[in-house]
């Protein structure tokens, strides 16, 4: 059973350790104070994220600040950003040995402390365990927090129709490895190591490793959407549950009842001389925005007796008025 956020405790670690694991930082500063004393300060950020408003709900919730200059840049620090560093040590992976430094700095002496952030600096980000990803991943806490982060929800256009679409970006490729086993999408390489990206104006960097995007659409997206939904913070677009074939059903058949009801009453004019000729299948095509093949298939929902009338006069009536007309398909009338 999933419990709500108000009943879970344990909820905000474990989705602020899926917003970190997918794309955030956890480490220290160590400088001098103003009397030359060697200090070293926590801090947390978060940059570059797709969903501005994530920034926004980390300042409401958590305090710290956003970069006036930058404003995709949160930053905390501070015995704020230790405890909140803390809390996420059951939940982290390649940030794990940053949440046990921070839970080792604030029971620490001065001295102690600044050993503390200067072998967590001079160390490396922990092994990405596939494995661990795998069971953090079936947590819809964990999941809610990666998708804040990185994973903008989103309508995706298929021609007239929409459906539902996650996307979730990351230089982590093990997370979202593990993400995709157990709830699928397409991977693929975003961004190449190397390449010069512009984040903001004024602010370019050189990227250092491959980035990677996990694209879940339709009902595998509705799932992740449903599975994450309680602790989710930024709430999906309205309709996002609705079925994408609901949607396209509903759309096939205005589409075929507009077409019909046109050609019979064109064909109603062309009777009592109102009009001289009637719509090829190609101009209809044109006139409706559609496809040949997808104008035959609308068309063949006409009752029979109409659709064998309207053959009969287009064939009649070809290269008598059409000499002008634009051209048409293979063996269209």
């Amino acid at each position: 059973m999933i419990l709500s956020p108000e009943q879970d405790n344990s909820s905000t670690p474990r989705w602020f350790s899926g917003a970190l694991e997918i794309g955030g930082q956890s480490s220290f500063d160590i400088k001098r104070d103003k009397r030359g004393i060697l200090r070293s300060y926590p801090f947390m950020a978060f940059s570059d994220t797709d969903n501005p408003s994530f920034l926004q709900d980390l300042r409401k919730r958590f305090g710290g600040h956003i970069s006036p200059s930058r404003l995709t840049l949160w930053r905390i620090h501070g015995y704020e950003a230790a405890e909140i560093g803390a809390s996420t040590e059951p939940y982290t992976v390649i940030r794990h040995e940053a949440a046990l430094a921070m839970e080792n700095w604030l029971d620490a002496d001065m001295e102690e402390r600044v050993r503390i952030a200067q072998d967590l600096k001079n160390g490396s980000l922990s092994e990405a365990d596939y494995k661990r990803y795998q069971e953090l991943t079936i947590d819809p806490a964990f999941m809610a927090g990666a998708i804040d982060n990185r994973g903008p929800i989103a309508p995706q256009h298929h021609n007239s129709y929409e459906s539902t679409g996650v996307k979730l970006k990351s230089v982590n490729k093990p997370l979202l490895d593990a993400i995709q086993t157990n709830h699928g999408g397409s991977l693929q390489v975003q961004t190449k190591a190397g390449s010069l990206i512009r984040a903001v104006p004024g602010h370019e960097y050189t990227t250092k490793r491959d980035s990677y995007v996990l694209v879940l659409k339709s009902a595998q997206a509705r799932a992740l959407i449903s599975f994450a939904l309680p602790y989710l913070k930024t709430p999906p677009f309205e309709g996002w549950d609705e079925l994408l074939i609901d949607r396209i059903r509903e759309g096939r058949k205005t589409e075929t009842d507009n077409i019909c009801i046109f050609v019979q009453d064109e064909l109603a004019k062309f009777k009592v001389g109102e009009t001289l000729d009637l719509s090829t299948n190609a101009q209809l095509a044109d006139l409706f925005g559609l496809s040949h093949r997808t104008t035959m298939r609308r068309l063949s929902a006409l009752p029979a007796n109409i659709a064998q009338e309207r053959r009969t006069v287009l064939r009649q009536n070809s290269g008598k008025f059409h000499k002008k007309k634009s051209p048409g398909f293979p063996g269209d009338f």
